[in-house]
């Protein structure tokens, strides 16, 4: 019990903390202030709808600096705290693995604070962006897309799968804009978000809404039509509109997750009109700006819920309507799901998808929408036979009647 005191007067005394437990936990006093600046990013979003958002990115610049003192002060104190610990309570690892584990996280706030500083100070500079190099795409997995992008509906909280290897035990999406109260997540918001996501994986944190379609459907040479602009641009304000809250289960992370809730916006982005010069070619163009790390990206790299996706798997050629985009994430979803419960020594695995459960999760209701989308799944997988992505497939028919399709991979 001494050595605990002790132990719990030198934290409490050098960090200005109070502790709790065994392993003498502590709220974290910066969580407050990250919170501060999550709604001031917030306000920015939203205010760049109507241009307005330039004194608003000035106070926040300056939040966002004073708020990198007040982690560097705490810092030096919580490093010295940890060598004084070491030196004379060196057996009491939980402990200094958990201010460690602070410290760590502290530092990964500092490098996003300096991405944004970065990003912000540059925003009115000539963008240059090159996309040569893009063969893969960043892919959050099956189990992160099952839970979050298969029509969930704002305002209601959802249980996700309880299997060890998840992150999470729940989510809650909402929105307080009227416009969005009924809108649901579906799979193209999962394709634009992967889409992104790739592009910022890249070392983009700009991006016109071209980039995002040719990430999307992995076609760089097509010109988008407006239509394709539009749908990308209103999911896209949908998800700068979202906020998530992941109620995380490692308890390991409550240090820096504050009791294991994550809550932010899908996205925080400045939507731009700007000079871009992408792969040397410069035009006046539209797009967005990345302020910070996209929550799902972060957390599913933090728990390596990430995959790389070949850029051919996406480019079947099919036309990229919104429709058709979804129909592919779609199929490419349920391939995943075979993949994550297969057991890789296992050969010739298959499975056999229920056309009625497709037309259902697709909302088709007309024989000529459930022909269409029949029609686009077997152009699909013709394509996924030919660069031997999957092995063959074969659409079952009873009764002059498809009823489902038996996929081998």
């Amino acid at each position: 019990m001494e050595n605990y005191n002790n132990i719990k007067e030198i934290i409490e005394a050098n960090l200005d903390v109070k502790c709790y437990g065994e392993d003498c936990l502590f709220e974290d006093p910066l969580i407050s202030e990250t919170k501060k600046l999550l709604d001031q990013l917030e306000t920015i979003t939203y205010s760049n709808k109507f241009n307005c958002e330039s004194t608003y990115i000035e106070l926040f610049s300056s939040n966002l600096n004073e708020f990198l003192n007040l982690l560097n002060n705490f810092d030096k104190k919580l490093l010295y705290t940890i060598h004084k610990l070491n030196m004379n309570f060196f057996y009491k690892k939980d402990t200094i693995q958990y201010l460690m584990e602070v410290y760590k996280t502290h530092d990964s706030w500092r490098k996003r604070v300096f991405q944004t500083l970065d990003t912000l100070n540059d925003r009115d500079s000539l963008i240059k962006i090159n996309t040569t190099k893009i063969n893969s795409l960043f892919a959050l997995n099956s189990s992160v897309n099952k839970m979050i992008f298969s029509g969930i509906n704002l305002f209601e909280k959802h249980q996700v799968e309880t299997a060890e290897e998840d992150f999470a035990s729940s989510v809650i999406l909402s929105s307080d804009k009227d416009i969005f109260i009924s809108s649901k997540f579906n799979l193209y918001d999962f394709g634009v978000l992967r889409a992104i996501c790739t592009l910022y994986e890249s070392g983009l944190s700009s991006m016109t809404y071209k980039m995002i379609l040719h990430a999307l459907t992995g076609f760089k040479s097509r010109s988008p039509y407006q239509g394709q602009i539009d749908d990308i641009k209103y999911s896209i304000n949908k998800m700068s509109m979202t906020e998530v809250t992941l109620y995380l289960k490692d308890p390991s992370k409550s240090a820096f997750y504050n009791d294991n809730v994550v809550k932010e916006n899908l996205l925080y982005i400045l939507f731009e009109d700007n000079n871009f010069v992408v792969n040397g070619q410069s035009s006046k163009s539209e797009g967005i700006r990345i302020l910070r790390e996209p929550i799902l990206y972060r957390i599913s790299k933090e728990y390596s819920k990430i995959e790389p996706l070949d850029a051919t798997i996406i480019r079947a050629p099919i036309s990229s309507t919104k429709k058709n985009i979804i129909i592919k994430e779609y199929m490419l979803h349920v391939i995943k799901l075979i993949e994550l419960s297969t057991d890789n020594s296992e050969k010739d695995v298959s499975t056999e998808i229920n056309l009625v459960t497709v037309y259902d999760d697709l909302n088709a209701d007309t024989t000529q929408e459930k022909k269409k989308i029949r029609d686009t799944i077997v152009e699909i997988l013709d394509y996924w036979v030919k660069i031997k992505y999957i092995k063959n497939y074969n659409l079952v028919k009873e009764k002059n009647k498809y009823n489902s399709i038996i996929i081998k991979i």
